[in-house]
């Protein structure tokens, strides 16, 4: 464990029950956060990794006065001949930024850089997903450099008004071909519509084991 001089704690967390045990405190600090998303929650990137992961876990969990105050959750695995450090999620996650309380992202900063010195076990770190401002664009070394470059833009759309409304201002062609494939659904069996009150393991699994069907059929992995 690192400390620093701010009485902000560094720990960095390499296998999975220690962020299981970690999940209900990572939650709570993505609904403190107003811009977090499912994607920076641990019932999202604890999936990911339990299907996709590889490598070792490296965790990067900041602390104040015991509290959670950020958390940096990271994966070792080689990439082109490196040494590489990837945030969990990468590949099928829209946002990836970090989780920090904002009153101590500075300090966060100052920490997670001494703690990838004292780690020195990498050679690149590779975060995709970022927010354009993001404030790991920051991190300082003259040990390394940092570069920011301009990745995949993610949409949004906005629903306003009610579904029928919305779906009369959508394109033409896209109003097609929403109607030609709602068609098909029914031909296997009529879709029907819930909305779930709080994360539900088993349909996170069965929307994954149908996404790798699909790109079973379509040649990839």
């Amino acid at each position: 464990m690192i400390h620093s001089a701010n009485v902000l704690e560094l720990d960095v967390a390499g296998d999975i029950a220690r962020l299981n045990d970690l999940a209900g405190e990572w939650s709570a600090l993505a609904r403190a956060l107003p811009n977090a998303t499912p994607f920076q929650t641990p019932e999202w990137l604890l999936t990911w990794w339990k299907h996709f992961g590889s490598g070792e876990l490296r965790a990067f969990i900041f602390r104040r006065e015991r509290a959670l105050a950020g958390i940096v959750p990271c994966f070792l695995h080689h990439w082109e001949g490196r040494r590489q450090l990837t945030l969990l999620g990468s590949g099928i996650s829209d946002y990836l930024e970090p989780l920090f309380l904002p009153e101590c992202q500075c300090d966060i900063l100052e920490s997670l850089s001494a703690g990838l010195h004292a780690l020195g076990d990498w050679d690149l770190c590779c975060w995709q997903d970022l927010d354009a401002g993001t404030p790991l664009g920051g991190l300082t070394s003259p040990l390394w450099g940092t570069a920011l470059q301009h990745d995949t833009p993610c949409t949004e759309i906005r629903l306003m008004h009610d579904w029928t409304r919305y779906f009369g201002a959508l394109p033409r062609g896209l109003r097609r071909n929403l109607r030609r494939y709602a068609d098909k659904a029914r031909q296997i069996v009529e879709p029907r519509f819930f909305t779930a009150g709080g994360f539900q393991e088993a349909l996170m699994n069965d929307l994954i084991r149908l996404h790798r069907a699909r790109w079973s059929l379509q040649g990839e992995s």
